[in-house]
């Protein structure tokens, strides 16, 4: 009974420590919204 117990209680430990991490770097990373400007030579 203690192992399940701990078991269950480790596995959402770990999920909950990848949520916030996952927000974290979410928050601090705009790469797929970054659009650099293209330069005049570049363009058609």
């Amino acid at each position: 009974m203690f192992k399940r117990l701990s078991t269950m209680v480790l596995a959402s430990a770990a999920f909950l420590i990848t949520f916030i991490a996952s927000i974290n770097a979410a928050s601090a990373c705009y790469y797929m919204h970054y659009e650099p400007e293209v330069p005049k030579s570049l363009r058609k």
